[in-house]
């Protein structure tokens, strides 16, 4: 098993995929048979204009580039981006692709915060048939939520998936302010993943990025801040076998994981999130404020665009 690590360029997709066939070139000497790339592949994630602008079609090209990359290195690789449907609506769509072609794919159910004016939510199980069994899709905060815990619970003998998990804006007013809730925006990201695979009962690859961002907070003043998460595997008791933190940059790690029945530890909280942390004021308003920003975004992006095709079709 391998995770990638990849240097983010907001919107940039020539230079992530260049950086991943790199890395998946790497995986492949080193003998790994599943790739984990990081979330939001084409583009990483911001609120920035060029994560819009490098929206594509389902399939496109990159799901070509994906096609070519597994049947090339006989690899299965995961990675996720997002995409315009035939209906015209956008998910964030994970792909499973296999040597021979596509085992299956999931959408993320919720955004996180400005995530929200770029893409819908989807209703899928994250259930995927492999040649390993059954596979879990995950991406980012879908591993805090208690409703991927217990869909997948039991039900799965890998979880694939990945991160584009942004830190605390570095510019916010007041030094101390700033570190005390980086300390608890890293102590969520450390306990993910290790309390997700015992509670599901199966191991995690996990890619991720890494670099700095530059966007802008919902009311439109700049966000500067860095990637933080990494690349990992993780066993299904919650043991980091493999990890490669941010500040190493690009690049992978490979270890090798048994993959057997699920082996589920714990019971899944009743509550929505499973991490307390997640409950307290000021994260709730957090996530209450960017979500709603960003759907408002979306839906304004949307009205624009459907003026604009009536003025063509008027003509």
């Amino acid at each position: 098993m391998a995770a990638v690590q990849l240097e983010a360029r907001l919107g940039n997709r020539l230079y992530h995929l260049q950086q991943a066939e790199e890395a998946l070139k790497e995986a492949a000497a080193l003998g790994a048979q599943w790739v984990a790339l990081p979330e939001f592949l084409t583009t990483a994630m911001a609120f920035h204009p060029s994560v819009g602008a490098a929206i594509e079609p389902f399939p496109g090209p990159t799901y070509a580039w994906l096609e070519e990359q597994a049947r090339l290195l006989n690899l299965t690789i995961g990675a996720s981006w997002i995409v315009r449907l035939p209906s015209g609506a956008l998910r964030n769509r994970f792909v499973l692709m296999g040597p021979s072609g596509l085992l299956g794919y999931h959408d993320k159910d919720i955004p996180t915060m400005w995530e929200n004016a770029w893409y819908e939510g989807g209703e899928d199980e994250g259930l995927i048939r492999s040649p390993l069994g059954p596979v879990g899709a995950a991406l980012c905060w879908e591993f805090l939520r208690a409703g991927t815990a217990r869909r997948l619970r039991g039900n799965v003998r890998l979880v694939v998936g990945g991160s584009c998990w942004w830190d605390v804006p570095e510019n916010l007013p007041g030094t101390p302010l700033w570190r005390w809730l980086h300390r608890q925006n890293v102590a969520l990201w450390q306990n993910a993943l290790p309390t997700f695979s015992r509670l599901v009962g199966a191991p995690i690859i996990h890619g991720n990025w890494c670099g700095q961002v530059r966007g802008s907070w919902a009311l439109g003043t700049p966000y500067r801040t860095r990637y933080i998460a990494s690349a990992q595997v993780v066993e299904r008791d919650g043991t980091v076998m493999a990890e490669r933190p941010p500040e190493e940059g690009f690049g992978i790690v490979v270890t090798r994981i048994d993959v057997g029945e699920p082996q589920p530890q714990g019971e899944v909280p009743e509550n929505f999130w499973l991490h307390p942390l997640l409950e307290l004021p000021h994260w709730r308003f957090f996530w209450w404020m960017q979500n709603a920003h960003g759907r408002r975004y979306r839906r304004r992006v949307t009205e624009v665009r459907q003026r604009l095709k009536g003025g063509r079709d008027g003509e």
